[in-house]
């Protein structure tokens, strides 16, 4: 999702010669042997993907995270860089509409925040959980509630 924001809002960004790759060309390189992508080779390929320049993706754990304020910025900076922001993170009691039956409680996975309104100071997040009616754009996502959905695991958050 991250690299089709890119390619669709900067795409001089991307390397000379960038072809979209398939999900099975992406897998290969972020999956490890437990058939789960992991944050470091993520970013590495992401980066691989990418003119090198000041706007490389790096990651952080829960327990390196600035301030709300701080990360609040961090995001909004690297979406002003057209740098998708991507969540390795627990959503179940963290996003608002991350609730019903459907929804996984102790699962992680991977969330894109794609979007800040300056209106309301809250982020989209698109979402490719498998509950059907949770999977999409969700708007109106604050800061706290990233900060929950990181803090509840061992989570990381991605951006430039």
């Amino acid at each position: 999702m991250a690299l089709t924001g890119i390619e669709n809002y900067s795409r001089n960004h991307l390397k000379s010669g960038y072809v979209r790759p398939t999900q099975k060309q992406i897998a290969n390189n972020v999956i490890n042997s437990e058939n789960s992508a992991v944050v470091h080779k993520v970013v590495d390929y992401l980066n691989s993907m990418l003119i090198v320049n000041k706007y490389k993706y790096y990651y952080y754990r829960k327990y390196s995270l600035p301030t709300d304020v701080e990360l609040t910025n961090k995001i909004k900076l690297s979406l002003a860089a057209n740098r998708p922001v991507i969540l390795w993170c627990n959503p179940y009691k963290a996003f608002k509409y991350y609730v019903g039956d459907g929804a996984s409680k102790t699962k992680t996975h991977y969330v894109v925040i794609d979007e800040y309104d300056a209106v309301s100071n809250t982020f989209n997040i698109v979402d490719p959980t498998y509950v059907t009616e949770l999977q999409g754009r969700n708007r109106g996502v604050t800061v706290n509630e990233i900060l929950k959905s990181i803090s509840n695991v061992e989570g990381y958050i991605i951006c430039s």
